[in-house]
């Protein structure tokens, strides 16, 4: 009896650990954008990102980016270029699971900040947070566009600064 229950209760506990894997998805994504400081005189820089997410459910998702956005400019005669590397992570929450899926959420991590010019770089690296505001959109079950803006708000020693992320692009699920 004994035997016959501890059988059954590992069936149970291996179909819903099944079911749990079979709804469960994964996906990558890339966007390309802009990162505006919102500083008075900055310059946008443009990039891209990569991201990579796991569906909790229908509604919630995690996630981990990475960013780089890049600005050349011409300093007397030298050519310098700042960048921006945000590496975070991601919770969002979407508001439906049909294929047009608007979504909010935040980032957390770290936001590398520098130049580079004439062989010499210099750079920080700096803990930030983003809140975002989004939506996918699911051409079909594997494929889907993404957009989305991002306010990002970096803490830094001297004065902390924030930003603003306009981006869109395309992802795979798995």
């Amino acid at each position: 009896m004994k035997k016959t229950t501890i059988n059954q209760l590992s069936i149970l506990v291996f179909c819903l650990l099944c079911s749990t894997i079979s709804n469960a998805q994964i996906s990558a994504g890339l966007n390309l954008g802009l990162f505006k400081p919102t500083a008075e005189g900055s310059d946008a820089h443009l990039g891209f990102s990569l991201s990579g997410r796991y569906d909790i459910n229908e509604k919630i998702r995690t996630g981990v980016n990475f960013g780089y956005y890049s600005k050349t400019y011409d300093f007397m005669g030298d050519e310098l270029t700042s960048f921006i590397m945000p590496i975070t992570g991601s919770i969002e929450y979407s508001f439906t699971d049909n294929d047009f899926s608007p979504y909010f959420g935040a980032d957390l991590g770290i936001y590398r900040i520098g130049i580079s010019g004439d062989g010499a770089s210099l750079s920080t690296s700096n803990f930030g947070m983003a809140s975002i505001l989004g939506a996918n959109y699911s051409i079909t079950d594997n494929f889907g566009v993404n957009a989305n803006v991002k306010y990002h708000y970096i803490f830094t020693e001297v004065e902390s600064t924030s930003a603003f992320g306009v981006n869109a692009g395309v992802f795979f699920k798995f």
